[in-house]
């Protein structure tokens, strides 16, 4: 894990298009933001960012690449909870209470930023509207979460794939890093077997399935897939995009404009 002070405004995009959704950004909360996030640090893959039961003192920012949060049991089976995507921000819990509830690992190299916690306590004190839209968008993970649960507990091996799909697919949209139907899927059959809770075997299977019912093409070489048919995936799933609070992404305009003030 490399550390180093960040260029000015390193975020990109990615989070401005996220919290924009729930407060416009001014000039005041660029500059704050500027000043929250210019401490990046780059984590190769596999690494272990944040790991449960361990004290941690920050909250951080994926700017770049794929990380995972899950819980491993003492036999080594692990659960995968979720994924996060560049624009999700990650250990707020820990922040709060010192100990880390869950672990959060990178899947592919990835640049993160780090936040010290009495920074992010600071800005909820004395930037609230800009505090507010970052909570919304911590807390818009358990909205996800909640509906993992439920693809856990009651759809079948291929609705909770589809949905798992169709899920990343908004999510990746929202901060332009997918097209109207495709995106890079860095995930191995093992990983998806660890979110899904399923063997990879059934992982396997039920790929093979959606790929013959012509629904989705996948090319491992590259790590790519594209959704032939959206509006049917969706149907097996029964996907609601609703849970995921997206709205309508700021415009080119808006954000040109944030940038302009800086």
């Amino acid at each position: 894990m490399r550390r180093n002070r960040a260029a000015a405004f390193p975020i990109g995009d990615h989070v401005l298009r996220k919290l924009g959704i729930f407060v416009h950004l001014d000039a005041t909360h660029l500059a704050e933001l500027d000043r929250l996030l210019s401490e990046t640090m780059s984590v190769d893959s596999l690494h272990d960012i944040v790991t449960e039961g361990e004290s941690c003192k920050h909250l951080f920012l994926l700017t770049r690449g794929w990380a995972v949060r899950y819980k491993l049991l003492s036999d080594g089976r692990r659960q995968i909870l979720g994924f996060i995507i560049p624009g999700d921000f990650f250990g707020l819990r820990a922040t709060l209470f010192d100990v880390a509830d869950d672990t959060v690992q990178s899947l592919t190299d990835c640049t993160v930023c780090r936040i010290p916690g009495e920074d992010f306590v600071a800005v909820l004190r004395d930037h609230p509207r800009l505090g507010m839209a970052i909570v919304w968008s911590i807390v818009r993970e358990y909205s996800v979460l909640a509906e993992h649960l439920v693809s856990l507990g009651r759809r079948s091996a291929l609705e909770r794939t589809a949905h798992l799909l169709m899920e990343l697919l908004n999510r990746l949209q929202l901060v332009r890093l997918a097209g109207e139907r495709d995106f890079e899927l860095p995930l191995t059959q093992e990983i998806l077997a660890d979110a899904l809770g399923l063997s990879i075997v059934h992982v396997n299977r039920t790929l093979r399935r959606l790929r013959q019912q012509g629904l989705i093409r996948l090319d491992p070489q590259s790590r790519w897939i594209i959704i032939d048919r959206p509006d049917d995936l969706a149907e097996i799933a029964d996907f609601s995009p609703l849970y995921l609070d997206q709205g309508t992404p700021p415009a080119d305009s808006l954000l040109k404009a944030i940038r302009s003030q800086h």
